[in-house]
């Protein structure tokens, strides 16, 4: 806008007939604010040309609304290109959507002939360094895989590895990968009693070890 209203300054064919310094100084800074201002209006406005006779309010007013202007448009081109580059693919909250996505999957060693033979087609990655659920951090952070099999009950009592998954935007889904039978400790001698009593709890009282927990 200044290298236009200056060039539109000098080819003009306006000259001043003050025959003083101070007296043209004041001239051409007129001239060159009028300048500014228009080609400001132009620009601004999206190329509406506007009246060179008006006086030196309006042109200051229609150069503030043209500067309104191109914040608005500026604002709503913003925002209509990140309205069309925005990812339109939905979420991933179960183990099968992530095996149809063909999605890597960080998992941990000890469980990768169990978890293979759940889901023969899943594409598992299994960290080596001994790491624990760390090295599943650090394979994610590698970027070979999009998702994590880690259990709730696994994670939550370590808060570092959590603040690793908040760090990173990651969350806990629903979604069952596969489940693993651990036998209850108890003696031998009470084992019998004791199995009795669980069937009798889920069967007539709906109490489990679920939902105890």
């Amino acid at each position: 806008i200044a290298v236009t209203a200056v060039l539109s300054l000098c080819f003009s064919r306006k000259r001043s007939t003050q025959s003083s310094v101070y007296g043209r100084l004041a001239v051409y800074g007129r001239l060159a604010v009028d300048e500014f201002l228009q080609k400001g209006t132009f620009f601004c406005s999206g190329g509406v040309e506007q009246d060179e006779t008006s006086s030196l309010p309006r042109k200051l007013l229609m150069f503030g609304f043209a500067f309104f202007i191109l914040i608005v448009l500026s604002a709503y081109v913003a925002n209509l290109a990140a309205f069309l580059t925005r990812s339109n693919s939905s979420p991933v909250t179960t183990i099968e959507d992530v095996i149809a996505r063909q999605m890597n999957i960080c998992a941990h060693p000890v469980l990768a002939n169990d978890m293979k033979l759940t889901h023969p087609k899943a594409n598992f990655v299994f960290n080596q360094e001994g790491k624990e659920l760390y090295g599943l951090v650090d394979d994610y952070d590698a970027g070979k895989c999009e998702v994590m099999a880690v259990g709730t009950m696994d994670s939550l009592g370590d808060l570092n590895l959590i603040d690793l998954f908040c760090e990173r935007d990651l969350v806990f889904t629903d979604s069952l990968v596969m489940e693993n039978p651990v036998g209850f400790p108890i003696r031998s001698d009470l084992a019998t009693g004791f199995s009795y009593w669980m069937y009798q709890g889920e069967k007539y009282h709906d109490i489990d070890i679920q939902t105890l927990q």
